[in-house]
């Protein structure tokens, strides 16, 4: 978007943030051009052409000073763990019928351990991180979506070995739909 802004001084944007679904009827509506987010694949509806940006994978995480991190983060590295050791926390999980519940699911199947009861489901990141921030709950996030968290010491990944968070983040847009030259413009950024 920044490159966008100086390509085209002037320009106006909307981002609008939702569940797939409400997403999906604004993009059909031609409320919205583009959307950007977990591709849904063979699940995808007909007349939506997806297209893929990179996999993205889900990590655990807790907030800094977490009990499950031994105290003084900077005097001691944090000791690996196995998922194992996590069941005894609370969980926040990503709503159902997502491709991040999805993996949340398979990353405790692969790993042989029953899915936890979660306290909350939510998909919204920013109530993640305000629920982990203020508590000791853990959550399976994206690791590019709280960089800036981890980076300041609010919230911490957990080193423990996870197989199967992996989901594929792309574009969504309509089939029939022409983008404007403002969306090509973006869309070639």
């Amino acid at each position: 978007l920044s490159r966008l802004f100086a390509q085209l001084p002037g320009v106006q944007v909307t981002v609008a943030d939702g569940t797939y679904e409400a997403l999906l009827h604004q993009l059909r509506h031609g409320d919205l051009d583009l959307v950007v987010g977990p591709l849904r694949g063979e699940r995808a509806p007909a007349d939506i052409a997806e297209e893929l940006l990179f996999v993205d994978r889900l990590v655990p995480v807790v907030r800094g000073g977490h009990p499950l991190l031994g105290g003084d983060r900077a005097a001691r590295p944090v000791r690996r763990r196995s998922l194992r050791t996590l069941l005894a926390w609370p969980w926040i999980g990503p709503l159902p019928d997502t491709p991040a519940r999805a993996a949340f699911e398979r990353a405790f199947m692969a790993a042989g351990l029953a899915v936890p009861a979660v306290g909350l489901q939510v998909n919204s990141p920013a109530v993640v991180r305000s629920v982990l921030l203020s508590g000791d709950s853990i959550a399976l996030l994206s690791a590019l979506q709280i960089r800036g968290e981890v980076a300041s010491g609010l919230l911490t990944v957990l080193p423990v070995p996870m197989q199967g968070t992996e989901r594929p983040i792309g574009l969504m847009q309509r089939r029939d739909g022409l983008a404007p030259q403002v969306l090509q413009t973006l869309l070639d950024e």
